[in-house]
């Protein structure tokens, strides 16, 4: 029941890494190194910024600045029959961190069963970079 959501998503963007207009970003390596993505996102979309444009890109592209704008950033469901709006309210933006749902999913033991038989069944041994990068970023 989990495959239509995160690991479907993880596996079609991987096979299109490679393709020239895909860009491929992990949240966790935009945490470590948030000025060199927005660079690489720059250079990938033909955009210089100057120094004062790539400190506001910054400034909004940042925890503070996106936790007290949080009412900006809901997640909307895009391909649902009819508009299904989730994360809203400033919900989506939460700590600023990686591993969020790992408790959550480790606290539960048939849901870590789920999860544990949905890492098996779309990701399994065929792609052990995919599966590092999913979970951790550092393509």
């Amino acid at each position: 029941p989990l495959g239509h959501l995160w690991f479907d998503y993880v596996r079609k963007w991987w096979a299109a890494k490679d393709e020239p207009n895909v860009l491929l970003l992990h949240y966790n390596d935009l945490k470590k190194d948030l000025r060199g993505g927005i660079k690489q996102i720059a250079d990938f979309v033909g955009v210089t910024l100057n120094a004062q444009e790539m400190e506001v890109v910054e400034e909004k592209c940042g925890f503070a600045w996106m936790k007290e704008h949080g009412d900006q950033f809901s997640y909307k469901v895009w391909n649902s029959p009819k508009p299904l709006e989730v994360m809203v309210g400033g919900s989506l933006i939460h700590k600023g961190v990686s591993g969020r749902g790992k408790g959550f999913i480790d606290d539960d033991e048939e849901l870590s069963k789920m999860w544990d038989a949905a890492v098996s069944k779309y990701f399994g041994q065929d792609d052990a970079a995919m599966y590092k990068w999913a979970m951790e970023g550092n393509m």
